[in-house]
């Protein structure tokens, strides 16, 4: 007769349509009624300073940043890491341009993040420089995931150097409950 029966104005009815009746993958992160999500569930900090991160001599193969690491333990698979690197203390060894690379890396060795050819030109080797780099992993694990950052050089003359301390480096992880969206 081409008349629907047992709908009401404005919808369906309450109980209509349950759990069983919703295809796979219908509701979505952003469509979920959850109070969690969005929420930062833990935050955790590397920080390296002075020696730990030191170099002698230059590197234009990737190396690690003695000590700048850290590592989280999310709260469910469904969690995002947002993760956020400032690195200092990027001189020139020689009166010259030259640049460098940075990236975090998972404990899978995936690169969650990059910077790559960081440029400078100085004439002076005690200038400080830094770079601030940022990132999302979904590891879709309730593991312990440790996170790392390194560098390296485009050429042979720029070093990451102590430079009397004033280098100080973080690597931030933040845990999102219910992901990023």
């Amino acid at each position: 007769s081409g008349t629907v029966t047992g709908i009401s104005v404005g919808g369906l009815p309450d109980g209509i349509v349950d759990t069983d009746m919703l295809a796979d993958n219908a509701v979505t992160k952003v469509k979920a009624n959850s109070a969690d999500f969005g929420k930062v569930g833990q935050v955790k900090i590397g920080t390296s300073t002075g020696s730990g991160i030191s170099t002698s001599s230059s590197h234009t193969s990737w190396q690690d940043i003695t000590g700048l690491t850290a590592t989280i333990t999310p709260q469910a698979t469904s969690s995002d890491i947002l993760i956020f690197c400032s690195v200092n203390g990027i001189v020139c060894a020689n009166d010259d341009l030259d640049a460098v690379s940075l990236r975090v890396l998972d404990n899978s060795g995936a690169v969650v993040t990059s910077i790559t050819n960081v440029g400078y030109q100085t004439n002076d080797d005690e200038v400080v420089q830094g770079v601030v780099m940022h990132g999302l992993s979904s590891p879709n694990s309730t593991s312990a995931l440790t996170y790392h950052v390194e560098f390296k050089n485009r050429q042979a003359n720029a070093v990451i150097v102590d430079n009397g301390g004033e280098c100080r480096c973080r690597l931030v992880l933040m845990e999102l409950l219910g992901g990023a969206g």
